[in-house]
């Protein structure tokens, strides 16, 4: 969103880095002729990368591969535009060629994806947390208010962060209370950039002007954006830090009760004051008594699978019902990214190459994919007993006598 105020073309980046790989997709020809440019530059022989929007990673990827072939793209739209047969002036296809050239021919344009590259990683470490397996819902609030005080501190004025009571209360689109030029933490590298095209005369004033203005542009509306659309001050997000093993003693009992009362199917009502003994009896825990394979565990569900394991000197398991309450808090989705890996894993499997795959079929190869993706296991090691083979053979042999 925040991309669209960086003047890099009449579209945002994102757009730029699309076409251009669409562009030399489906033309071998095409394809020869940017190679022999990039050998006569010198540069890689890496092809471009296509962006995609539910490739939630690749932007950065993409225009960092646009920068490395940044002269051979130069120098082949140019060629390209040169060539164009009069009849097609007027067409779709010279219209994105157009907007391709002007992107590669206007001088600021490698400057801003130099910036982006350098920018990006903001919300990326985010996304990558997103789109981990293991539970991540206790750490969510912490990693996004991360995100928008990784922004505030790049462009807005330290005082006027430290004496807003809130983050909603930063008065980051006020310029009085944003950072002076050069003082914004755009990266060396975007600097070190600024200063030779200036030496070089193809940066004026009025350009360097625009510039820093869509550099606060761009921050100021990635925070906007960050303080309307992200859930920073979700209560779910702020009490599932009770899962937190190691912050335990810092935990409230209001934090554990929020989703007692929220999902009533945690537990049974009758079991609610042992509960809450457990709650209190787990803060007192120390480290030293605690096994250090549950302080080593990274995986908070796997810790409370460990806890729930331990007994005390009866041979009574110490934290029964806290146990239950914490691995049904830890089941809790903290982002789509699990969900869109299934319909990406059905998509792969339902092709135009298996027209005949029944829905039940579908089903037991996607759980068994899923199964073995959560163990590490790939297809092509899988070892199965003869038992499992001699099933496999009588249940196709049925189904051939069948049809």
């Amino acid at each position: 969103t925040a991309t669209k105020y960086l003047h890099i073309d009449r579209r945002d980046t994102s757009s730029s880095t699309w076409t251009t790989s669409l562009y030399l997709d489906k033309s071998s020809k095409k394809k020869k002729e940017f190679r022999a440019l990039q050998v006569a530059c010198g540069t890689k022989l890496h092809k471009i990368i296509k962006h995609g929007s539910t490739r939630w990673l690749s932007l950065q990827n993409c225009i960092d591969r646009l920068i490395e072939q940044w002269e051979p793209l130069q120098k082949f739209f140019a060629s390209e535009i040169g060539v164009v047969k009069e009849k097609y002036i007027a067409s779709k296809k010279h219209n994105r060629l157009r907007r391709i050239n002007e992107f590669f021919g206007t001088a600021t344009s490698k400057l801003y994806c130099i910036f982006l590259v350098e920018n990006l990683p903001i919300f990326l470490n985010a996304n990558l947390m997103l789109q981990q397996e293991a539970p991540q819902i206790h750490v969510m609030s912490k990693c996004l208010d991360n995100v928008i005080t990784d922004l505030f501190v790049r462009y807005v004025r330290p005082k006027s962060i430290s004496d807003a009571k809130s983050i909603f209360d930063v008065k980051h689109e006020e310029r009085c209370h944003q950072k002076n030029r050069d003082d914004l933490l755009i990266s060396p590298n975007v600097r070190n950039c600024i200063d030779k095209m200036k030496a070089s005369g193809s940066l004026t004033k009025e350009n360097e002007n625009t510039i820093f203005a869509d550099v606060r542009c761009f921050f100021s509306e990635a925070s906007r954006y960050i303080l309307g659309k992200f859930p920073l001050t979700d209560g779910l997000l702020e009490n599932a830090k009770v899962l937190s093993v190691k912050d335990r003693e810092k935990h409230s009992l209001v934090m554990m009760q929020y989703f007692v009362d929220k999902f009533p199917c945690l537990i049974q009502p009758t079991y609610k004051k042992q509960l809450e003994l457990e709650f209190a009896k787990f803060q007192c825990h120390k480290d030293i008594n605690m096994p250090q394979e549950i302080l080593a565990e990274t995986r908070v569900d796997k810790q409370w699978h460990m806890i729930s394991k331990l007994t005390n000197a009866d041979g009574q398991l110490m934290y029964q019902h806290l146990s239950t309450v914490m691995k049904g808090i830890c089941t809790m989705p903290h982002s789509n990214a699990d969900s869109e890996r299934i319909f990406s894993l059905v998509r792969k499997n339902n092709t135009v190459y298996s027209p005949t795959l029944s829905t039940e079929t579908l089903s037991a190869l996607v759980v068994q994919k899923v199964y073995m993706i959560s163990r590490g296991l790939v297809c092509h090691k899988a070892k199965f007993s003869q038992e499992q083979l001699t099933k496999a053979k009588s249940s196709y042999y049925s189904s051939l006598k069948n049809n």
